[in-house]
């Protein structure tokens, strides 16, 4: 790697269907970016 170093966005998800986690992640006051968790295991 090239020693870069990134802050972790704040994430909030919510229950969706079919074990599918509707999320978006947030860097501070920029844009909200969607995220989706799928349950692959137990």
């Amino acid at each position: 790697t090239d020693g870069s170093r990134y802050p972790m966005p704040e994430i909030t998800c919510k229950a969706g269907v079919n074990d599918v986690a509707t999320c978006t992640a947030r860097y501070g006051d920029h844009a909200a970016i969607p995220l989706t968790f799928k349950k692959i295991g137990a």
